[in-house]
């Protein structure tokens, strides 16, 4: 049986979250923010298969509490991004 879109989203960004050494990465949302991952720390979510269908990102320049159903892509930032 193929991932759920939720799932899916989860295990994407568990993968970008983990990578070592860390990458800033962005999550998309269907309302059309982008929320930026500067630190891994700045991001909380259950990691658990069954966990709740959420996160939260706190940054010095945004605050996010959203679901996973509403995450529409997530992308590693590229230099320029960073550095913006």
């Amino acid at each position: 049986m193929p991932m759920s879109r939720v799932e899916n989203n989860r295990v994407q960004l568990q993968v970008l979250w983990g990578n070592r050494p860390f990458e800033p990465f962005a999550i998309n949302l269907e309302n059309g923010d982008r929320a930026v991952v500067e630190h891994p720390e700045n991001l909380a979510f259950d990691p658990t298969e069954n966990g709740r269908d959420g996160f939260v990102l706190l940054s010095a320049k945004s605050r996010y509490f959203s679901s996973f159903a509403a995450v529409t892509s997530l992308a590693i930032l590229d230099d320029a991004e960073v550095a913006a």
